[in-house]
């Protein structure tokens, strides 16, 4: 009867142990199809030191590399069709325009700390440049000495702006969706001489293919 008792002790340890190890089979094999199964991330992202605006990440195993891009450009002839807007701009609505333009290019390295089921932790360092953009040349009626005067202003602006940093983030998996969080520390400079230190924090969501 001992025996049997023993037995059968060594038959259950011995089930579940081999019980466990087909759990973890299958937990590697989920971890192994979530982050691998789909490398390619489309989204969205926006981050301190990794610029702004539409995103492409590609994993590569255990590192990654992400491309984030934002451009945009607007022209605004003066005035903009209200007719109350003659009143402050002279010659009509002829007078004048002011072009606006803003683009933005990061690009990131990442390496892969940990992953698991739904979820993986890495580290990240790379850098981003912006770009602002501003011509105008257009009349403005000033009041002056009792009448409206058209002054005129002229200009063009262009300011660079160079951020690098570093720090880790956590991807975050839904089905094939992921939305990813980082933190770290950043510096900055721009072209006006402006510099800037602090804390990084970022976002984004992606589309996983």
């Amino acid at each position: 009867m001992v025996k049997l008792r023993v037995v059968g002790i060594l038959l259950c340890f011995a089930g579940l142990c081999l019980a466990d190890s087909e759990y973890k089979d299958r937990r590697a094999r989920f971890t192994e199809v979530s982050t691998k199964r789909y490398p390619n991330y489309i989204g969205f992202a926006a981050g301190s030191f990794s610029g702004q605006g539409l995103s492409y990440k590609r994993w590569f195993d255990k590192w990654a590399l992400q491309l984030t891009m934002f451009p945009w450009y607007e022209e605004t002839k003066y005035p903009e069709g209200n007719d109350d807007d003659i009143f402050y701009y002279s010659n009509g609505r002829d007078s004048g325009y002011s072009n606006k333009g803003t683009g933005s290019i990061g690009l990131v390295y990442s390496r892969s700390i940990h992953e698991a089921r739904f979820f993986r932790i890495y580290a990240q360092g790379g850098g981003s440049w912006n770009l602002d953009y501003h011509k105008y040349d257009y009349y403005y009626n000033e009041y002056r000495n009792n009448a409206n005067v058209p002054v005129r202003y002229k200009g063009k602006t262009t300011k660079n702006t160079v951020s690098l940093g570093a720090g880790c983030g956590v991807e975050f998996f839904f089905w094939r969706f992921c939305v990813h969080f980082t933190t770290g520390i950043f510096g900055a400079k721009r072209s006006d001489d402006l510099k800037k230190i602090g804390l990084e924090g970022g976002t984004g969501i992606y589309f996983r293919l």
